[in-house]
Parts: structure tokens; C-alpha cells; sequence
């Protein structure tokens, strides 16, 4: 069965490396709310076209969190509603669906090739090539194994943006989808100048007051439930306000519901904007697969860390959520 996958994902790795050699204008996005990976992967695969000699238009709907704003050449990523250009191929990355993109681009009449790469179980298999691959820890793992297979090398900068895409979506190589193979790649990385304790240092170690202020508010709203198995945090609104914090300062909050001692699984609600909405972040620590929770609400993501977006007060949202992981939890 392993033989036969890596059969397999090396098929789709040359047909899309064929699919580079015979275009050259290239369209790449991510997710709207990027993350290190999408952002990473963005970079060092936008750097590697460019190398090539392709044009490149990088592309999202939400602009480069500042966290990921050390990265070289992070402000080639535009930020915009629409992309109104025509491309030979669009890269759509770490989107288990396309719905993700925003509605960033008309995919249907402004490109000829979608080429899908992803690692979530759940991704809609949307392009016309799908490198979708649910044992690697991140798209970045995933753009190492193309660039290797390229035989084109790689920059140091390249391997920068990967190492930020495998730390951060393994988050910090301690949960289960850092697997043996991510940590070889990451040596190679380390090898090529990545200086992992200046990417830690710019990556984990940079909140801005106003972020540890709004920290600060959010664990004051800590409870446990279920037997000691759940733990919840809230975000609001007004806790935005009074903090001054921003909405991409909260990543990671969610893991200290998760470190309380005893609980399975660590919860995170964030009153967006609209009226009675809410977006929730599950952290599970392996028994409780989070990502299931999630897709019974229109969400999804991996085992141990999934999300969604869900309509209701704070307590009928609470309580929707909870239900479901308590009948999971033993």
C-alpha cells in the first residue's frame, strides 16, 4: 500500500512539473486568513516559478499576517478582492475547498489548469490535477517533494518559507502529523541556512502588547466541562476593542484551553463581525478527532486541529459545540 501511494504521488508530482514546463503564466492563492503554511508554501513556490522563468501573480483575499512579514519578498503577495488577469495555470494551495479562495478569481474563465495541493483528508478534489496528499504535515512538505523532483535545486530563501510551513502547521513539530518524513525534510532545510531559533524568535516570540493584553482577557474567560475533558476559551468583540489586539494575534490561543491537565480537547470562540457568528478553533490531543466535530457544522480541518463557522448566541453556540465532542469523549 505505501509502494503503491508513493507510486502514485509521484505520477501527479510529473504531471504538474510537465504542466510548469509547457505554461507560463501562473496564478497562485491560498486560504482567505492565511497561515505560515499558506504563506510559506506561496513563497517558495512563487520564488521557484520565478526561477524558472514563468510570470507570477501571488494573490489573497486577507493580507500576510505580520507574524510571517520576515519572510523575504512576503510583500510580492498582494491582497485583493478580485484578480481580473488571465492565466495558463492557477495554484490553489491548502484549500480543502475552493469556497476558501474567497472568490478571489473566476477559476472557470481566467485559467485553463487548476492544479489543487493539499493535505487535508476532507479537500474536494476541485482542480485538474489534484497533488493531494493526507499523510504530509503541510503543503510546504508537500512543495519539497515537487522541488526534489524538479531536480531545479533550491534557495535558501525557499527553504526558509518551507521550514515556516512545516513548523507552524505542525505546531512546533508536537503534534501527530509530524511525522519521521517532516523531520528529515526539516534537517535538509536546517541544512540549506534556515536558522530555526531565528524563525522561532520572529515566528513565536514577537506578540505585540496589545496581543498579550487581549491573551490576557481571553484566559480570565477559561472553563472546563464535560467531566474536565473540554476547555473553552471566548473571544469578543469588545475584548478586541479594549485590547487593541488584532484577530491574527489569536493563533495559538486556542492551545491553552488544550494544556489544561486532564482535558481531551480545547475550544476557541471568536465573535466575527456579523450579528450571532461565531468561528471555533478545536485543538484535540489524539483521542477525539476534532475534525469529524467540525464538519458536522460545515467545517473541517485535520485529527487534532479542525475549525468552523457557526450562527447562534454564545451560549447556543457553546452548547452545539460541546454536545458534540461529549458524545465523543469516553
Amino acid at each position: 500500500m505505501q509502494e503503491e501511494r508513493r507510486r502514485e504521488k509521484k505520477k501527479i508530482i510529473n504531471k504538474i512539473l510537465q504542466v510548469v514546463r509547457e505554461n507560463h503564466t501562473f496564478f497562485v492563492s491560498s486560504h482567505n486568513r492565511p497561515d505560515g503554511d499558506s504563506i510559506g508554501a506561496q513563497l517558495a513556490l512563487g520564488s521557484f516559478l520565478k526561477r524558472l522563468g514563468k510570470a507570477v501573480h501571488i494573490a489573497n483575499r486577507d493580507p500576510v499576517p505580520a507574524v510571517y512579514q520576515f519572510l523575504p519578498h512576503s510583500s510580492d503577495i498582494h491582497t485583493t478582492e478580485k484578480v481580473r488577469k488571465d492565466f495558463d495555470v492557477a495554484f490553489i494551495l491548502d484549500c480543502s475547498d475552493v469556497q476558501r479562495l474567497g472568490n478571489i478569481i473566476d477559476l472557470k474563465n481566467r485559467v485553463k489548469i487548476i492544479i489543487n495541493m493539499d493535505h487535508h483528508e476532507d479537500c474536494e478534489l476541485f482542480g485538474d490535477y489534484n497533488y493531494v496528499d493526507p499523510e504530509a504535515s503541510s503543503v510546504a512538505e508537500e512543495l519539497y517533494e515537487l522541488f526534489q523532483d524538479s531536480h531545479s535545486g533550491m534557495t535558501e530563501e525557499e527553504a526558509l518559507d518551507l521550514y515556516v510551513g512545516i513548523l507552524t502547521d505542525t505546531g512546533r513539530f508536537q503534534e501527530a502529523n509530524a511525522s519521521p518524513r517532516s523531520h528529515e525534510i526539516v534537517a535538509e532545510l536546517i541544512k540549506k541556512g534556515v536558522h530555526p531559533q531565528i524563525v522561532a524568535q520572529n515566528v513565536y516570540e514577537a506578540r505585540t502588547l496589545a496581543g498579550v493584553k487581549l491573551l490576557s482577557l481571553t484566559l480570565n474567560t477559561l472553563a472546563v466541562t464535560a467531566f474536565g475533558k473540554i476547555a473553552h476559551l471566548f473571544i469578543t468583540q469588545d475584548m478586541y476593542k479594549e485590547s487593541g489586539g488584532r484577530e491574527e494575534e489569536v493563533e495559538g490561543f486556542v492551545n491553552f484551553a488544550r494544556d489544561v491537565r486532564g482535558v481531551e480537547v480545547g475550544l476557541l470562540f471568536r465573535e466575527t463581525t456579523l450579528p450571532h457568528q461565531f468561528k471555533v478553533s478545536m485543538r484535540s490531543k489524539g483521542k477525539i478527532d476534532v475534525s469529524k466535530i467540525a464538519r458536522l457544522f460545515g467545517g473541517g480541518g485535520h485529527r487534532n486541529a479542525a475549525g468552523c463557522t457557526i450562527q447562534g448566541t454564545v451560549e447556543e453556540v457553546k452548547q452545539k459545540i460541546v454536545n458534540a465532542i461529549s458524545a465523543e469523549v469516553k
